[in-house]
């Protein structure tokens, strides 16, 4: 049995075609939508498509997902990010590596994008923050499409509520001696723009990340 989990908090313009697309890759027995305190349709929307959880207010991308885990006995779980649209159906693939054994977890490599939204900052923090910690170099360090053996999470002491998810999994797993493998998969999200409210998105993701390195690094 696999499970789909997908955090979602305003994803009212996305999460129809991302649930869609997940059933059309026909290797998901349960699809599990955790509504993270949404303010706009996106809970009424999904309840047609997904097994529903909610959370009265806000908690974090992080929260969201404990909650997935902790509502299912699959082996196997995806987590997909909620505006991934139609190329959802591409995750399916990340669970090849783990079903013939050549690792415990996946992580989607999205493709270049043919412009810049932002400076590579944060994702270059990450990557030196993960090879510090770990002496393993990660390409996508942030990307939040990943499957994985659900017994390797037991080794995860808590789930950053913030940006700092992935960063914070990633280390926890490498540091158990799990094995981690990349897969290149032409994914597309919501781009967050060169604006205003980029920046700051941004700005909040970087101190997040930031933030999760500084507390693994004290854990040792």
């Amino acid at each position: 049995m696999v499970t789909a989990i997908v955090p979602a908090y305003n994803e009212e313009d996305y999460i129809v075609e991302t649930l869609l697309a997940l059933h059309a890759a026909g290797c998901f027995e349960e699809i599990i939508v955790v509504d993270d305190g949404s303010q706009d349709r996106t809970a009424e929307l999904a309840q047609s498509y997904a097994k529903l959880l909610r959370h009265p207010d806000n908690r974090g991308k992080g929260a969201a997902i404990a909650t997935g885990l902790a509502s299912t006995n699959s082996p196997l779980v995806c987590w997909v990010d909620a505006d991934l649209g139609r190329s959802a159906i591409h995750v399916r693939h990340l669970l090849t590596p783990i079903l013939e054994d050549q690792a415990d977890m996946t992580i989607a490599q999205f493709p270049k994008p043919q412009r810049k939204d932002g400076f590579g900052i944060v994702t270059w923090t990450a990557g030196k923050g993960i090879y510090r910690l770990t002496g393993h170099k990660i390409g996508a360090p942030l990307s939040g499409q990943r499957a994985m053996r659900k017994e390797i999470l037991s080794s995860v002491q808590h789930y950053p509520c913030g940006f700092g998810l992935e960063v914070g999994i990633t280390v926890q797993v490498l540091r158990q001696g799990y094995r981690l493998k990349e897969v290149p998969l032409p994914l597309a999200h919501r781009a967050t723009g060169r604006n205003w409210r980029g920046f700051v998105h941004r700005g909040r993701e970087f101190k997040d990340v930031v933030k999760t390195l500084w507390e693994l690094s004290r854990q040792g």
